[in-house]
């Protein structure tokens, strides 16, 4: 048998170190057996040629095999960056929000405040900030955000059902029970209670939920306004006003409702209803009834004064 090598010696046999250590001769470092098995390995899968395997497979291979070895060997500054890119070539972008659960918040304003997280890699895309972000808008209660590879983003919305209007000079807006603004109300949202003045948000399902045990009142209640953040003034739809007390106001409440059913106190021909004070209720007549009243006790009293 010839001999391998050229100058028909026998080859020369050397005792490789253990895997674990490594030998050097001149400048040439002797690697383990197994990390030149793993380097042959990778050097036989180049990305070019993975990139020609069918079916679009082949371009995730490659993918990940230039991922897995550059965020190996790069530094930690640059890894990030690495990523992004691979993922970007790779098609997965956020390309589309799914919004579901909204029906008076428009879904523009959800891609509005996430405007500068459109475009992003969908490793880059933070679900927590964008969270925040989407429950920061008037109309979200609360809000979910997860992620759909390759490219979706599905956000799920519970809104805050609007409660009142609430006046402030020449501005109408939605709030919620809990006094929050959700935003500018619109013509379909006319049918709901009114609140009026500075304040009247914060305590506006107090009034409402109290009048309410009162069917006689609530039917007939217009507007609720309050005075001096102290106290409250009820509009009926006729244009009574009934002023209650800043303390005691429930069981004014509960004299005018007696009153309603009673006396059908509400029926009758006046403009106010003062309940300020404990001990007495004072009234109010129209303008031409009190003249009317003003006039027909003069004429008694001249009657009375002739007869003396």
């Amino acid at each position: 048998m010839q001999p391998i090598s050229g100058d028909h010696r026998s080859p020369r046999i050397e005792n490789l170190p253990p895997a674990h250590e490594f030998r050097e001769t001149g400048s040439t470092r002797l690697m383990p057996r197994y990390v030149r098995k793993t380097i042959r390995f990778v050097s036989n899968f180049s990305p070019m040629r993975l990139a020609r395997i069918s079916g679009g497979k082949g371009l995730f291979a490659a993918l990940a095999v230039v991922l897995a070895g550059g965020y190996f060997f790069a530094g930690e500054a640059n890894r990030s960056h690495m990523i992004a890119s691979a993922a970007s070539v790779a098609g997965l972008e956020v390309s589309k929000l799914v919004i579901e659960g909204n029906v008076n918040l428009d879904p523009a304003q959800v891609q509005k405040v996430l405007d500068q997280e459109l475009g992003r890699t969908m490793f880059e895309f933070d679900v927590v900030e964008a969270r925040e972000k989407i429950n920061a808008i008037n109309w979200v209660r609360r809000s979910s955000v997860r992620k759909v590879f390759p490219g979706t983003v599905i956000i799920q919305i519970e809104e805050f059902e609007p409660f009142a209007l609430w006046k402030v000079e020449d501005t109408v807006n939605l709030i919620s029970s809990d006094g929050s603004v959700i935003g500018r109300a619109a013509q379909r949202h006319m049918l709901l209670p009114q609140v009026v003045g500075v304040g009247a948000n914060e305590e506006a399902s107090i009034i409402l939920a109290a009048v309410q045990q009162y069917p006689e009142l609530a039917e007939r209640t217009k507007a609720f306004v309050r005075v001096g953040k102290r106290r409250w003034n009820i509009v009926m739809k006729d244009g009574l006003r009934v002023m209650l007390p800043e303390n005691g106001w429930r069981d004014a409440l509960e004299n005018l409702s007696a009153m309603q059913v009673e006396r059908q106190l509400l029926d009758r021909e006046i403009v106010q209803v003062d309940l300020r004070l404990p001990d007495r209720m004072i009234m109010k007549l129209k303008h031409e009834d009190a003249e009317v009243r003003k006039t027909v006790i003069r004429d008694a009293l001249k009657k009375d004064w002739h007869k003396t």
